[in-house]
């Protein structure tokens, strides 16, 4: 929940965190729901970033008890593991251990000095991370021993990449003024043009779960 001055992380009707002066921007939680970290920064940066239009790079923080330690530097955390948050940050994508607090780099060449503006996706379940670019979609697959690129996937640049646990989602833009969006589903062991997910309201996709 935001509001003017005020942030409040809930789990199901449980409240997580609270803060008068944290901007967030990401939440994630743990597989077993025991742990949460979000990617955040003070009011007045965030206010700053957008009143320039640039882009920030935000802390990432650790909610312990009924406060937040902060843990490093980037954006989008996840959890690929129970006891494990990866995130993205200038030097890469990042690893860190709950059970022995230590820091550790997974892959120096995933960095989000691309990935600003395109957007970074990762699943429900924390298993895979993916983005979009101009030779197409990169998906990872990120265990415990290690990252896995799955086969690079052909789409056309510019639509909103959505990542589920055993698919990839895209968000087009079709009718005669393209004012009106359709969601794709593509599976995750091929590439191809893609299946309409029908039942869904027509109009606008402000939000989609696979």
């Amino acid at each position: 929940a935001y509001g003017s001055g005020f942030t409040e992380i809930r789990v199901d009707t449980s409240v997580r965190y609270v803060s008068k002066d944290t901007q967030v921007f990401s939440v994630a939680v743990s597989p077993d729901a025991s742990h949460v970290a979000f990617a955040g920064t003070d009011q007045a940066s965030a206010a700053v970033a957008a009143s320039t239009q640039q882009p920030i790079l935000t802390s990432i923080y650790l909610v312990e008890g009924t406060s937040a330690r902060e843990i490093g530097k980037g954006i989008r955390p996840f959890f690929p593991t129970d006891t494990s948050i990866a995130w993205l940050s200038d030097e890469g994508l990042m690893s860190y251990s709950l059970e022995s607090g230590e820091t550790s780099m997974l892959d120096k060449n995933i960095r989000p000095k691309f990935l600003f503006g395109q957007g970074v996706s990762v699943s429900p379940n924390g298993s895979l991370i993916g983005w979009s670019e101009a030779d197409g979609v990169h998906i990872v697959s990120v265990t415990e021993s290690g990252l896995q690129p799955l086969p690079l996937m052909t789409i056309r640049e510019g639509v909103q990449l959505i990542l589920g646990d055993d698919a990839w989602y895209i968000i087009g833009q079709t009718g005669p003024d393209a004012t009106s969006q359709v969601l794709y589903r593509h599976p995750l062991d091929r590439d191809e043009s893609g299946t309409p997910v029908t039942q869904l309201p027509p109009g606008q996709i402000l939000e989609f779960v696979p």
